[in-house]
């Protein structure tokens, strides 16, 4: 069966304590997760100083602007590799969305990832994603807050950078871009596209769990759920949908000050999450259509084998008349319509079983 990876979504969870983030991976690593995934970001790069907090952002209380807030949470270059060292040291993956070009830079220069995460706010910044394109062989891009056509947009803007083409060229280009049979090749191999409810945290009600199929079928991409609901059973209704790839925050505390705490899931939450994540994947199956297991013991007790309904004779032939079906006992089958017609070469009474 395919595995579904689930992607433990740190953020800025750790309030910039860098202790906070190892006992967060820690979380993560208890919970079966496959992926560690941070933020990296230089507040300047990320935020206008005049740039107002969102309404869930205020849960941050003692900030004034976005600027301020992440100032408050950005992690150092030095925290960057400790925190990949101990993800390494643990056997998870680490991962990380850069917010600015020179964020995207060290992550793969320096950190040396090859897979890197796109912030659905982020699906219009034409240069960061132009550059990723050409950088990156893995490329995740959550399209929470987003239309088929700005999505378009971002995939044509990939294809586009991977050539180092000019962008001059995209606007207008983009439907004969992703038709291309060769551009829809290299999305299939470097891009996993991520439904998303831009919502902290997002209702139940509006999770529209449909759309991964759809960008499935517009795309050809893999396509995951990067979820920000408070129901521990999103991950599996999503694995149901279709979803290879699984996106959740955890915190320590629901309860503590922050953008994301209210949104994500404690330790215990998490790993119930990703057990019933795990637990969807399994009784998905591989999509094959035939006897398992566990039921061909039954299948001789429950089907039906033929039976003579009244005398035959040698020579009579075999009709609708003269047979019936019936549960019975035995492991051979006789193929009702292949006997129909046929001619009897012995006799038979009444209740006798006929062949097998």
């Amino acid at each position: 069966m395919p595995h579904v990876d689930v992607i433990a979504e740190v953020g800025v969870n750790h309030d910039g304590d860098i202790e906070k983030a190892f006992r967060l991976i820690d979380v993560a690593c208890a919970a079966g997760a496959d992926i560690v995934k941070f933020q990296t970001f230089d507040p300047e790069f990320l935020a206008h100083a005049d740039a107002p907090l969102a309404q869930y952002q205020k849960r941050q209380k003692s900030a004034l602007s976005q600027r301020d807030m992440l100032s408050r949470l950005a992690l150092s270059r030095e925290d960057h590799f400790r925190l990949k060292g101990y993800c390494n040291q643990n056997q998870i993956k680490f991962l990380s969305t850069p917010f600015d070009l020179d964020s995207y830079q060290f992550l793969k220069n320096d950190l040396q990832l090859d897979s890197v995460k796109i912030s659905s706010g982020d699906i219009t910044f034409t240069p960061l994603l132009w550059a990723m394109g050409h950088g990156s062989r893995g490329i995740i891009l959550s399209t929470g807050n987003s239309t088929f056509e700005e999505i378009d947009r971002a995939l044509a803007t990939l294809i586009v950078g991977s050539s180092q083409g000019s962008l001059e060229a995209l606007f207008g280009q983009e439907a004969e871009l992703l038709q291309k049979p060769e551009n829809r090749e290299w999305l299939r191999s470097h891009v996993t596209l991520l439904h998303c409810v831009s919502a902290y945290p997002a209702p139940i009600s509006d999770l529209n769990l449909r759309a991964i199929s759809s960008l499935h079928d517009r795309y050809g991409v893999s396509v995951g759920f990067s979820d920000h609901s408070v129901d521990v059973n999103a991950g599996a209704w999503a694995v149901f949908a279709g979803a290879e790839v699984i996106e959740k925050h955890i915190t320590l505390d629901c309860s503590a000050d922050g953008p994301d705490h209210a949104c994500s899931a404690d330790p215990q939450q998490f790993a119930e999450y990703v057990s019933l994540i795990r637990a969807a994947q399994v009784t998905m199956g591989n999509g094959e259509k035939a006897p398992c297991d566990s039921e061909r013991e039954n299948k001789n007790i429950v089907r039906r084998f033929i039976f003579a309904s009244e005398d035959i004779a040698e020579g009579d032939r075999f009709t609708m008349h003269n047979l019936s079906m019936l549960r019975g006992a035995g492991n051979a089958e006789t193929d009702y319509l292949e006997l129909m017609g046929q001619v009897s070469d012995r006799s038979y009474e009444r209740g006798d079983r006929i062949g097998g």
